[in-house]
This record gives C-alpha cells, structure tokens and sequence, in this order.
C-alpha cells in the first residue's frame, strides 16, 4: 500500500471512530433524560438499557446513511483535494463506514451482555447487514444528489422521520419487528449481501466520475 493510500485510509478510519464519538455523546445525553424523565423507577436498568439498545439500532443505520450522502459532498472533495486518487476515496468510504458498525457492534453488545439480553446479539448482527447496505446506498444518493446542492437535506429529513415513526410504533407497542424475521435470516442475508454489492458496484462507477468541488 503506498504512502498516500495510507494516509487516504487513516483519514476515513478517524472519521469512523468520530463518528461513534458523537453517538455515543449523544446515547449518554439520552440516558440522562430517560434517567430523569423515567416513571419505572423499579426496573430503572432495564428499561434504560432496552432503550439504549433500542435507540443504538436505530442510530447505526441512520447516522451510517447520513454520513454516505454527506461523503461525496464534504468528504470526498476533501481527500481528492489533498491528492487522493478515487479508489482510496472509494476504499477509504468503505473503511469509515466498517469502523462506524463494528464499533456501534462492540458497544451494544457489551450492553447486552452486562444486562444480560443475549437476545439482543443476533438483533445487532442483523441490523448490521441493514446498515452496511445503507450506507452503499447513501453513496449513490450523495453522488446523485451533489449536483443540486442541499437537496439531499431533504431526503435525509424525510428518511429520520420514518426511522422516527418506526421507533415510536416499536416502543409505544413492544414490537421487536426485526426479532419477527428470525424466520427468514438466511433469506435477509443474502438480499442484504446482493444489495450491498450492486450499490457498492454503482458508487464505484459514480466515484470514478467525481470531481473536486
């Protein structure tokens, strides 16, 4: 690997632990609302950490997605400025978008073995297949949409809202909705696998043609 692809990929991996940064901020600043807010003061741990694996899901495809759109408009043009060549912006895309899920990985599961929800683990292994294939997705939106400006804003905006709608079903009715697929694991895999190469395929093709803005 030479000098400038190592530096490329240095570049994307402290975005990835940055990433986790901020959500881990902001899941402690959630845990001190719901600790103040809580009317289940005898089973406090517990829903506080049903809550903080519920919200950790939810936040890892999410913010996973948000920053794939936001790459070829902030990122990207960083690194293609500084020199980097479109294949180590594509690899380094990839290597951000892993440090982000594998840490959201260790944090949720060490959750749910300290609460001792082991039910939970396959629940995270799953979402994150979900939110590697969003975030593919995220970077053909972020091409797509760069040459309209703030237009992806929008998208984002309409995407947090379902993402917003769904928890608030799952929590007010107790649904584990991805638990209710255990059924079908083999068959999700394989779709999330097959989805995630045909948007990796295609934001490579997009990738080839960005220029620095």
């Amino acid at each position: 690997m030479s000098e400038l692809s190592k530096r490329t990929s240095k570049y994307y991996f402290i975005q990835g632990i940055k990433m986790m940064g901020y959500i881990l901020l902001l899941q402690l600043i959630l845990c001190v609302e719901w600790f103040i807010m809580s009317s289940e003061r005898d089973n406090l741990i517990d829903y506080m950490s049903r809550m903080t694996l519920m919200c950790g899901l939810m936040f890892m495809v999410l913010f996973n997605l948000i920053y794939a759109v936001y790459g070829p408009n902030w990122f990207d043009s960083i690194v293609l400025s500084m020199g980097g060549r479109r294949k180590d912006v594509f690899w380094g895309e990839m290597i951000k978008q892993f440090t982000f899920i594998l840490c959201n990985d260790v944090v949720l599961i060490l959750v749910a073995v300290a609460t001792n929800k082991l039910e939970w683990i396959p629940i995270i292994l799953m979402t994150s297949l979900i939110a590697a294939v969003t975030g593919a997705a995220g970077l053909v939106i972020g091409h797509k949409v760069k040459k309209y400006g703030k237009v992806y804003i929008f998208i984002i905006a309409i995407i947090a809202g379902c993402f917003g709608a769904f928890a608030s079903v799952t929590t007010v009715l107790d649904i584990n909705v991805l638990g209710m697929a255990k059924l079908s694991v083999g068959l999700i895999i394989l779709v999330a696998v097959v989805l995630f190469v045909l948007f990796e395929l295609w934001a490579y093709k997009l990738n080839q043609k960005s220029m620095v803005r």
